[in-house]
C-alpha cells in the first residue's frame, strides 16, 4: 500500500469507506470473512462495492421505486455518488488480505 496523507490510501474516499468498515462491527465482520474466502483483490473489491452500493440510500434495494424518483436526482444524490465513485474499492480489499492471512481466518472460522 502507497504512504499518503490519507492513513496509507490514494484518497479521501477510500479512506472513510474503509474507516467505517473497520468502525462498524458488522461491516467489519462482513468484509473480514469475504476478504477470508476471496482472496483475489480485485475480485474481493467488487463484492464488497456490490454489498455497499446495496446500502445505498437514494438507490439501495430497499428503497421503493416512488422514493428513487424523488431522490435519486438531487444535488445530495449526485454528490454522494460522485464521491462513492471515487473509492478505490479494490485497494480496500487487498489492504483487508494482507491483514488476515489465510491461516489467521481459518483459526478464526473454526473458533
Amino acid at each position: 500500500m502507497k504512504d499518503n496523507k490519507y492513513n496509507g490510501y490514494e484518497n479521501y474516499e477510500t479512506c472513510v469507506v474503509k474507516a467505517h468498515l473497520d468502525k462498524d462491527q458488522l461491516m467489519s465482520d462482513t468484509v473480514n470473512n469475504l476478504s477470508g474466502e476471496i482472496r483475489d483483490a480485485d475480485a474481493l473489491g467488487k463484492q464488497i462495492k456490490e454489498w455497499i452500493d446495496s446500502m445505498d440510500p437514494f438507490h439501495g434495494e430497499d428503497v421503493s421505486p416512488s422514493m428513487k424518483r424523488i431522490y435519486g436526482s438531487s444535488i445530495w444524490c449526485d454528490l454522494l455518488n460522485s464521491a462513492m465513485k471515487q473509492v478505490n474499492f479494490t485497494e480496500i480489499a487487498q489492504s483487508l488480505i494482507d491483514a488476515n492471512p489465510v491461516d489467521v481466518y481459518e483459526l478464526r472460522k473454526e473458533n
